[in-house]
């Protein structure tokens, strides 16, 4: 199910540090602030009318900022707001909340818990809610990006504090930062619990945000001269869905480092089945897979260059052509191809005896490349026949990182096979071949093409030993290092020598 959503008016909250004195910083802070759009149909999903569904983010502060009240004012959020290191009674804890800021200014009757302003000053107020603009009822989520320098998880809970509602938001963190214009940030969604009616108002999701008391020289350039925080609200027809989560998944997705609403804009190919795939084998430039699927029989990249990002989905080969070589994918006729978005590939062949050779990628061809990113590949490897790549007639492949593996212990086979002055270069990768480990990297005998390794680690595979030894070898420059693991396997990493 596709679902479609607009991005109105986004703002960002940047933080531009001045130094005061050693170890004393000043700040601009702004959270950026989204409107949100979707309407969709789908009878799979009990989802008979959908109207129009919209939503507004609104953004307050309070004005008394001298003493901030429990009775203050509010006002709109206004950007450029000093943001000092936040000075606390000793006793003081992050985790509560113990004044009160009432919403009846705004429309609600309710209020929220807020740091106490007699214990700590120095904390800055971004209370973020969404509205329910149109005529049905709604499930609303917060997305919010927070940036994090070099910080590991922990550094970053340490260095950046916030004040959160938990009570009436689900929150959901991504432990694992994503890079959105060049920086790090963290990721978390903020899931209203309940269904919210037309016309009505959430309670915020976010209220304050502090940086440690503690942060010094240090802290802030490790975050840079600007500091960001991304917010996106999307919002989904709450009816004929069991919760809030489960109409916001299916209408948008799960946000993970790969799907999240601050990636940029992508203006290439999507793809979400194999007739897609074909389609984009025509077209070339740039696609994304939007969903796992399968490829029944082989696809040729023979006219233009392609970049494919797996966007972390699956591809399985489950090629049953009659033809003896089962390839999912072949780049030939000199065309390019460069996959990355750490997606998955995985070879279906394990139980198919008529097949001569058969795997996942066949280069051929003068000027024909495929460069392999990232991502995870394994062959189903059955009797000498499949292979994460062959390689044939000048073509060329080059391996900056990924895992390839044949997971099958009782199966032989090669992962990388060059034929026929077929290139491969290796700069990186980690490769295992539970089947035949002597055989992750092989050449012909009678008609070899070559191998130059850069880097990598290989399970039980000396790099360059194989049946021809100089088509296969280690770049000059570089060495071999082993390791002996706890199971026994000794991993030889290539490495810079010296």
């Amino acid at each position: 199910m596709m679902a479609e959503y607009s991005l109105i008016g986004v703002r960002t909250m940047k933080k531009v540090i001045s130094w005061l004195l050693v170890v004393v910083m000043t700040a601009a802070i702004s959270v950026g602030g989204t409107m949100a759009y979707l309407s969709n149909t789908d009878e799979d999903v009990n989802v008979f009318t959908v109207g129009n569904v919209k939503i507004d983010q609104l953004e307050y502060e309070r004005i008394d900022v001298e003493t901030k009240n429990d009775d203050a004012i509010l006002q709109e959020f206004h950007d450029d707001k000093p943001l000092y290191p936040a000075v606390a009674d000793p006793g003081f804890d992050w985790s509560t909340d113990d004044a009160v800021a009432e919403w009846n200014q705004i429309g609600k009757n309710d209020n929220s818990g807020i740091w106490n302003p007699n214990l700590i000053n120095n904390e800055q107020d971004k209370m973020v809610f969404v509205k329910n603009t149109g005529d049905l009822p709604a499930s609303v989520r917060t997305v919010f990006a927070f940036e994090c320098g070099d910080y590991s998880w922990d550094e970053f809970q340490t260095m950046i504090h916030m004040n959160l509602n938990d009570t009436d938001y689900s929150w959901e963190w991504i432990q694992t930062p994503v890079e959105i214009d060049g920086s790090n940030y963290f990721l978390v969604t903020a899931t209203y619990q309940y269904v919210l009616e037309a016309g009505q108002l959430t309670e915020p999701s976010l209220l304050q945000v502090a940086l440690d008391g503690m942060a010094g020289n240090d802290d802030i350039m490790s975050l840079g001269d600007e500091y960001t925080i991304l917010a996106a609200s999307q919002a989904m027809q709450a009816e004929g869905f069991t919760s809030p989560e489960a109409a916001l998944v299916e209408g948008f997705y799960r946000v993970t480092t790969q799907k999240h609403p601050f990636m940029e804009e992508f203006k290439g190919m999507l793809i979400y089945d194999e007739y897609d795939l074909r389609e984009f084998a025509l077209v070339g430039g740039e696609a994304r897979v939007m969903d796992d699927f399968e490829v029944t029989s082989r696809v040729y990249f023979s006219t233009s260059d392609y970049v494919l990002d797996m966007n972390g989905h699956t591809l399985t080969n489950s090629n049953l052509s009659s033809s003896k070589t089962g390839f999912a994918i072949r780049v030939d006729s000199g065309s390019t191809m460069s996959i990355k978005g750490n997606g998955r590939f995985i070879d279906n062949h394990v139980d198919k005896d008529y097949y001569y050779s058969a795997g996942i990628f066949c280069v051929s061809g003068a000027g024909s490349v495929l460069t392999i990113e990232d991502g995870y590949y394994n062959v189903g490897i059955k009797e000498n026949t499949n292979m994460f790549c062959q390689v044939q007639a000048s073509g060329k492949i080059i391996v900056h990182d990924g895992v390839v593996l044949n997971s099958e212990t009782d199966r032989a086979g090669d992962l990388l096979y060059c034929m026929s002055n077929g290139i491969c270069e290796i700069y990186g990768g980690f490769f295992r071949n539970n089947g035949s480990p002597w055989s992750i990297l092989n050449v012909s005998d009678g008609n070899p093409g070559w191998f130059t390794i850069y880097g990598g680690t290989f399970v039980d595979h000396y790099p360059g030993k194989a049946n021809d030894t100089g088509k296969i070898k280690v770049a000059d420059g570089y060495t071999v290092i082993s390791e002996e693991q706890p199971n026994g396997e000794i991993w030889y990493t290539v490495v810079p020598a010296g």
